[in-house]
């Protein structure tokens, strides 16, 4: 059974060890969301300092980190698109080009983000994904699983002891043995 952790009721503690899901790094820390989501960012903006001044153990998989720099990679492109007025640009050919200038400040920017914002909190692991859950994931799998990586960060904090801190409302239907702090 899923715990779910309100957390405009319930706050982080010095004793959690949280997972945070890439959707907290893309509402936090992502110039190119949607304007629509101020209020939302705002919300898990505040969240996540909190998390951070609590001296919780925090982590984040490679998964995440990778997920994280492809998302606003595309959501750069998406923004360099309309820019450019050509919706039917290719995102390889024509935007992910050393000479772009959108395309280097984009990657720039979540580089440095990674390195400098996320992987140098204090409290902060980076994890390693075993192969063999990755492999026994990929064979549990059918049409009603969650998304392939949100899978395997649920068998990462499971195997680790991990609570999830996440935006995504999908974790609160499944039948297992989990906390998930959400708004």
């Amino acid at each position: 059974m899923v715990t779910k952790k309100e957390l405009s009721i319930e706050k982080f503690t010095y004793s959690d060890r949280v997972l945070i899901d890439t959707n907290i790094w893309l509402l936090t820390k992502n110039p190119y969301r949607a304007k629509t989501d101020t209020e939302k960012v705002q919300l898990y903006d505040a969240y996540l300092n909190e998390l951070i001044d609590s001296g919780a153990q925090m982590f984040v998989t490679t998964e995440v980190i990778g997920e994280y720099l492809n998302r606003i990679l595309r959501n750069a492109f998406t923004t360099w698109k309309k820019s450019v007025n050509d919706d039917n640009a290719d995102y390889k050919r024509a935007f992910r080009r050393n000479d772009n200038e959108q395309y280097i400040s984009a990657f720039e920017y979540a580089k440095a983000v990674l390195t400098d914002e996320i992987l140098i909190l204090p409290n902060m692991t980076l994890l390693d994904t075993a192969s063999n859950r990755t492999t026994e994931i990929i064979q549990k799998s059918d049409h009603t699983s969650l998304d392939f990586t949100d899978e395997l960060l649920i068998s990462t904090a499971k195997a680790n002891d991990l609570s999830i801190f996440t935006d995504d409302k999908d974790y609160l239907k499944k039948d297992m043995r989990l906390t998930i702090f959400t708004a």
